[in-house]
């Protein structure tokens, strides 16, 4: 059993006379084991790289100052793909006489 297998489980929640695994807790004081985000996400230009690790991370698992980091990537992606928009439909000339403007 691994130690995030541990996470929320001690000693004391173990039925009687059960082998308590190496590493298992005595208490429930117990540390949480927070998942880990690449070094540079800080600085990692958006792009598809960025994305696919933004939609595999769950937020919920990392550290305080590591889900801030996380957030500022996702509003690097969402700026990322707005600004994409305007690109992919033309001028605004063009986007405007097709809706009857």
């Amino acid at each position: 059993m691994t130690e995030r297998a541990h996470v929320g489980l001690t000693i004391e929640d173990l039925p009687f006379g059960a082998e308590i695994p190496d590493g298992m807790p005595a208490s429930a004081a117990v540390e949480p084991v927070y998942e880990t985000i690449p070094a540079r996400l800080d600085v990692m230009a958006p792009g598809p790289v960025m994305g696919a690790f933004l939609s595999s991370v769950d937020v919920s698992r990392l550290s305080g100052y590591d889900q801030v980091v996380v957030l500022r990537a996702h509003q690097r992606m969402a700026s990322f793909y707005q600004a994409a928009v305007p690109l992919s439909r033309g001028t605004n000339e063009e986007s405007c006489d097709e809706l009857g403007g």
